[in-house]
């Protein structure tokens, strides 16, 4: 089950997906959703560990956005 979900969801295309929006001026620079992308993106790509993040922040902050990024990658 693990190896099919790094298939959905590699390090590369979830930073290429956030540095994109960043690019296009979708997403402005935020240091919170970078920690956010690169927490999800050690999911993916490290060593067995959590199965999981639970991310918290205020109305606004990203979090679901970040959350849209790793699906849509």
């Amino acid at each position: 089950m693990r190896a099919s979900r790094r298939l959905l969801c590699s390090v590369p295309r979830l930073h290429t997906a956030y540095n994109g929006a960043l690019a296009s001026g979708r997403l402005r620079p935020d240091a919170s959703q970078q920690h956010a992308v690169n927490v999800l993106a050690q999911l993916e790509s490290g060593p067995p560990g959590p199965e999981g993040v639970y991310l918290c922040g205020e109305v606004g902050s990203g979090k679901s956005m970040v959350m849209d990024l790793m699906y849509e990658s």
